[in-house]
């Protein structure tokens, strides 16, 4: 089985494709078995997300535009709504953990039956201050919630009412959605909190595009913009980790996927992955998949010419 990556752009947002239906919609069945490291990296995108967990336990970390963590373990029937541009990352915490989810585009409420709605539709959630909500399947005034994107999730596409079910169902989630906000005690608005998550996203965006170079702590403070003791605490406190543990963990993501999905040696990867040389690469690969380059693409490589 091929170890998979989330699809991001260099400043780490989510590329989100769309099948060739009407409405903006893409659905999605993942299993972290498949992913590498069972987890999705520190991501972001344009839409709203909702999922529910099917099997297995699931954590996910949001990152708050104040630079707080909020963390959200689901268990089998849990599901859970992500506001639009909030950064977020999952780590399965057993096998065979899979989640059904979609993601929603702003530009369902442009469709014409509601664009003389859809800012009094939309504005409560964006400007809720909400990152994200928890759904709960022992709660009795979650369920409902629940059971409608669980039957997105599952709608056939080739199904002759596929779009109008869909539609049926998006319009009836985001109604029980803006219901559950409103009993909600008011909580500030994300966009007054300051841009603590703005310096480090434009830091974590510039080791996305230079990793293949060498980078230093004072390169990463000039483009933040902050100190270097704030660089070190912004790392610390929201990812948990020193730049310089994230940049080599970045690194050896983008070269455990060469390993899988391209042919290039490994002198190759090593030297565009923005490692010294082969042997220091090979070395520290091994120390942190506790196998060698060669053995990762031998035990997940696809068959790649």
């Amino acid at each position: 089985m091929n170890k998979k990556m989330i699809q991001l752009d260099n400043n780490g947002r989510e590329r989100v494709e769309y099948t060739d239906h009407v409405l903006p919609i893409s659905v999605c069945i993942d299993q972290f078995d498949s992913y590498y490291q069972r987890q999705w990296a520190c991501h972001w995108h344009e839409e709203f997300e909702f999922g529910v967990l099917m099997s297995g336990k699931l954590r996910y970390t949001i990152y708050e535009s104040s630079g707080q963590l909020q963390e959200i373990e689901l268990v089998p029937g849990d599901g859970i709504f992500i506001n639009a541009k909030v950064p977020h990352s999952a780590i399965a915490l057993e096998a065979n953990t899979v989640i059904d989810c979609f993601v929603l585009a702003k530009t369902l409420f442009n469709l014409a039956p509601l664009a003389t709605i859809g800012h009094q539709v939309l504005a409560p959630i964006n400007e809720s201050g909400v990152d994200a909500l928890a759904f709960r399947n022992h709660a009795d005034a979650d369920l409902g919630f629940l059971q409608a994107v669980t039957t997105l999730c599952s709608l056939r596409p080739d199904a002759d009412d596929f779009e109008l079910h869909t539609f049926e169902l998006t319009l009836r989630i985001w109604r029980m959605l803006s219901q559950h906000l409103n009993r909600l005690s008011p909580v500030q608005n994300r966009t007054s909190q300051g841009d603590t998550w703005g310096n480090l996203k434009a830091m974590i965006q510039y080791i996305h595009e230079h990793y293949q170079e060498p980078v230093t702590i004072e390169q990463l403070i000039q483009c933040g913009k902050i100190s270097r003791s704030e660089c070190f605490r912004l790392f610390r406190d929201v990812l948990d980790k020193t730049p310089i543990q994230f940049l080599t963990e970045y690194r050896f993501s983008m070269a455990s996927m060469m390993l899988v999905d391209t042919a290039h040696s490994v002198g190759e990867i090593s030297d565009a992955c923005g490692f010294s040389s082969p042997s220091y690469f090979g070395s520290q690969f091994k120390k942190y998949f506790k196998m060698t380059p060669k053995e990762y693409r031998n035990q997940y490589g696809s068959s790649v010419a």
